[in-house]
């Protein structure tokens, strides 16, 4: 995953899938399937982003601030 998602320098574990969400030095957000590692999904966001794993876990919609 790392040439596609980047260094993660924030995860957190969903609570009843499968899957681990990611935030990179790279600027990228993305989901990452804990059985064979593969990417479930991801979106460069850019880097300056400001976003933790955690915040992509919410129920509720959430806005995403990029920095530029």
């Amino acid at each position: 995953y790392r040439p596609y998602v980047g260094t993660v320098v924030s995860a957190a574990f969903h609570k009843t899938k499968p899957r681990v969400y990611v935030s990179t030095q790279q600027g990228v957000a993305g989901a990452l399937q804990l059985r064979d590692g593969s990417i479930a999904w991801r979106h460069k966001v850019g880097a300056g982003a400001v976003a933790t794993a955690r915040s992509l876990l919410l129920d509720e919609p959430a806005v995403l601030v990029t920095l530029t």
